[in-house]
């Protein structure tokens, strides 16, 4: 159906709706970018984060494989039996992951809130920093996710709840704001 609406509770407890036609684009330009034939999301329970990385996948035909993150030490006997090309989850999890992934090659998309500070992510991983559950304020091109610092590109249309500032263009062309 065009046009619902699921609500979600903000840091203030009051309801925010947040639109389920639109996909997580992020979601979409990564896996096509690396040629995704499945992709795993490690999502909690009580997020609305599912419906948007659904209609990303559905929208190239991937399966998406969803678990929560107490599941986590099911993923090495997951990626013996399904060519999974990517691992979007909680910025919170990416360390237990990887660990857990080694020797594996897959990328990461890990996702904060906007009141956490990431620290350096090791290997292939493009950091996103997300309002509400799904609706990406902060993102990282190819170019930004290999830097490893705290750069990204400011998405089009969300207001980001955290304070940045400019550093200049990127060689992909859009602006890099720097997240304090």
């Amino acid at each position: 159906m065009q046009g619902e609406v699921d609500w979600v509770l903000n840091d203030e407890k009051t309801l925010v709706s947040i639109p389920t036609d639109t996909p997580w684009e992020t979601v979409f330009t990564l896996a096509t970018l690396y040629g995704a034939s499945h992709v795993l999301g490690i999502l909690p329970a009580i997020s609305q984060i599912e419906q948007r990385l659904h209609r990303a996948v559905q929208k190239l035909s991937i399966p998406l494989l969803a678990i929560p993150p107490q599941q986590i030490q099911a993923i090495p006997a997951l990626l013996e039996q399904i060519p999974i090309g990517g691992i979007i989850l909680p910025f919170a999890n990416l360390a237990e992951v990887q660990s857990l992934c080694r020797g594996t090659r897959l990328y990461y998309q890990a996702y904060l809130g906007p009141r956490d500070m990431p620290t350096t992510p090791i290997g292939e991983v493009y950091l996103e920093v997300h309002t509400l559950p799904g609706i990406v304020a902060l993102f990282q091109c190819e170019t930004l996710a290999h830097r490893k610092k705290n750069e990204f590109h400011q998405s089009l249309g969300v207001e980001p709840l955290m304070p940045i500032r400019a550093q200049g263009t990127c060689v992909c062309g859009k602006e890099i704001v720097h997240y304090e």
